[in-house]
């Protein structure tokens, strides 16, 4: 399994929630692989981040972040996917944020 991009960036935000931000799952394998997604903060949103895949078949699913009830500062999160057919494998991806304002 591979996963990509590895780092996401949602730079400013300028409103409650981004623009979503695509990440794809790759089988390298030669057999069905169901991966899972899953964030570490609140406020990463993961969309569709479940599913199998077959051998050497690609799917995505979606990030974006709801800062709704957030100071305005800079944030890390991160969002991991894992398989059970690959010995609970994490791929951990780099999720980072800044408020208004902020550089």
């Amino acid at each position: 399994m591979s996963v990509t991009p590895r780092t996401i960036d949602f730079g400013r935000q300028h409103g409650l929630s981004s623009e979503s931000q695509l990440i794809t799952v790759s089988n390298t394998g030669r057999a069905v692989l169901t991966f899972s997604a899953y964030a570490n903060e609140p406020w990463i949103v993961i969309d569709n981040g479940t599913g199998p895949l077959g051998a050497n078949e690609e799917g995505s699913f979606s990030v974006s972040v709801n800062v709704a009830d957030m100071p305005v500062g800079s944030y890390k999160g991160e969002v991991t996917v894992s398989s059970q057919q690959e010995k609970r494998k994490k791929s951990p991806l780099q999720l980072l944020w800044r408020g208004p304002g902020m550089i």
